[in-house]
Formats: C-alpha cells, sequence, structure tokens
C-alpha cells in the first residue's frame, strides 16, 4: 500500500488517510520547488503515477531560536508523541525541570504544537496527538 511506503520517508511530516481511495501527505523542504521535486520522489517511490499538489501549507513563524536540548527533544518526539517527560529526561540525561521547561518554551514560542489524530472509521477510539514542529 502506498502510505506503508511513504510512512518511511524521511521528509514525510503527515500523512491524513481519507475515507476514501485518497489521502494527503505533508512533507518538508525549504523552497516550495524543493518541496515539489520532493513530493514527486515519494510519489514515484509509492508508485502513485499522478499524484495531485496542493500549495504549501503555512504554519506560524517560530519566536524562538532552537537550541541544541530543544532538538534533541524534538528528536525524542518525533515518531513517539506520547512519551512521557520522565522517558525524555532519562534518555537526555537532564533534568524533568529543564526537560519540562524546554517543552512548554517550545508550544509558546509555535516551534511544536498538538494535533489530535481521528480515526474516522472508529470515531470512538482514542484520539492519538501528533507533534509537529
Amino acid at each position: 500500500m502506498a502510505i506503508e511506503k511513504i510512512r518511511r520517508e524521511d521528509r514525510v511530516l503527515d500523512i491524513a488517510d481519507f475515507l476514501d481511495e485518497s489521502f494527503g501527505v505533508t512533507i518538508t523542504a525549504s523552497t516550495e520547488s524543493g518541496a515539489l521535486g520532493t513530493a514527486e520522489e515519494i510519489a514515484t517511490r509509492a508508485g502513485i503515477p499522478n499524484p495531485q499538489l496542493s500549495p504549501p501549507r503555512s504554519f506560524p513563524l517560530t519566536e524562538k531560536s532552537m537550541k541544541a536540548l530543544d532538538w534533541q527533544i524534538l528528536k525524542a518526539l518525533r515518531y513517539d508523541a506520547l512519551r512521557s517527560t520522565r522517558e525524555i529526561t532519562r534518555d537526555l540525561g537532564v533534568s524533568y525541570r529543564m526537560t519540562h521547561y524546554s517543552i512548554n518554551k517550545l508550544f509558546e514560542s509555535n516551534a511544536l504544537s498538538t494535533r489530535a489524530i481521528i480515526n474516522a472509521k472508529d470515531p470512538k477510539s482514542s484520539s492519538i496527538p501528533s507533534i509537529f514542529c
């Protein structure tokens, strides 16, 4: 399935699986032309012959410069948004208070945000938070 192939791509931020046979993919790129090239590469590898590309989605600008600890926290949350602050603290070797403070600052500065993802086929199932940065 194309979604499974796309899920493994490094530059994919989000996949929205719709009820019919379509889905949406949010990718990361530094320019619009880079995004178009990336989208075409990913579509080719996933076996999608005619991808429909949408204009870039605008994200709020971050109000903070990222420090090394901020990047480590984002990396820790990238594939497991449900990780506890204690787990991140243990893995990074910093204090709980510093980790908690840094996560809050990332949210306040718009460098990090969450969004609930709901299974449309089973809306009663719990939604899973997804981390975007």
